[in-house]
């Protein structure tokens, strides 16, 4: 009897499995904590999203986008195909943050599937690399965020959008 379980070695069908039928995301995020604090900003609607950090906001709904504007978020990015999550997390750190030099001291690494919006009847994957990181961003954010600053934790889950469970999960947020 043939096995039904998959595993994660996607490419070419002749030799290995299709990606997941609702998607498949890679993500790393950086986590900058300064005593009780944590650096959350949001974003602010600009070029470099769509262009080096979540170019799939190219494929959201209206609505959607305006959420992604509104919502607080830790500096992030989606991984490059073939990136390594450290050269992800340099991009974030050295782009959305503005930092010159940066030590990664911690990683946390994730996977989660959930149900898809967009693909009902089909669950989504995302496998996160959650960094704790310590660098001095600039004072004054890039033009890419509306507020960029250090709140004090534990954040509302519930202002973090999908994000939510995640947050929680990393213990900066209830």
């Amino acid at each position: 009897m043939p096995s039904r379980t998959r595993y994660a070695r996607y490419g070419p069908p002749d030799r290995y499995e299709t990606p997941p039928p609702a998607g498949f995301c890679i993500s790393v995020f950086a986590i900058l904590e300064r005593g009780p604090k944590v650096l959350v900003g949001t974003p602010r609607e600009h070029p470099r999203w769509q262009g080096e950090w979540m170019p799939q906001l190219r494929m959201y709904s209206k609505a959607d986008r305006e959420q992604v504007w509104h919502s607080p978020r830790l500096p992030s990015a989606y991984l490059r195909e073939g990136e390594n999550p450290g050269d992800a997390l340099a991009r974030v750190v050295r782009g959305q943050l503005r930092a010159r030099s940066f030590e990664a001291t911690d990683v946390d690494v994730s996977s989660w599937t959930y149900p898809s919006d967009w693909y009902p009847g089909h669950d989504h994957w995302d496998l996160a690399f959650a960094f704790r990181v310590k660098a001095r961003p600039p004072a004054k954010p890039g033009p890419w965020w509306q507020e960029l600053g250090w709140q004090p934790k534990p954040l509302r889950s519930k202002d973090f959008g999908w994000n939510d469970d995640f947050v929680r999960y990393l213990g900066i947020a209830r």
